[in-house]
């Protein structure tokens, strides 16, 4: 296995956006649709986490519409990463709704 370290979340960002091509066939519409990066670092009104601008960092679409919203890290810390749904993701996605 190979292992590849990033300097940071930026860079990281950068090769998933390269690489959307190979996501799993289990996240897209259809198994063989393509998937395209949509925006990084998208400003999502009301994605604060206490209301106000928030910024997702990846945003990807398939040709059949399904929307996904990719959060990266780099730390790895457990205790960081613990609330992420909470602090980050939910408000994100209520965020998209409501845009």
């Amino acid at each position: 296995m190979k292992i590849r370290i990033f300097d940071n979340e930026r860079e990281l960002q950068q090769r998933i956006v390269d690489c959307c091509d190979t996501l799993p066939p289990e996240i897209k519409s259809a198994p063989d649709d393509d998937v395209f990066a949509w925006s990084c670092e998208h400003i999502i009104e009301d994605g604060g986490r206490r209301g106000g601008l928030g910024r997702a960092d990846i945003l990807t679409v398939d040709e059949g519409g399904q929307v996904w919203l990719l959060e990266v890290k780099i730390h790895g810390n457990p205790e960081l990463d613990s609330g992420i749904w909470e602090r980050q993701l939910r408000p994100y996605r209520d965020g998209l709704k409501a845009m």
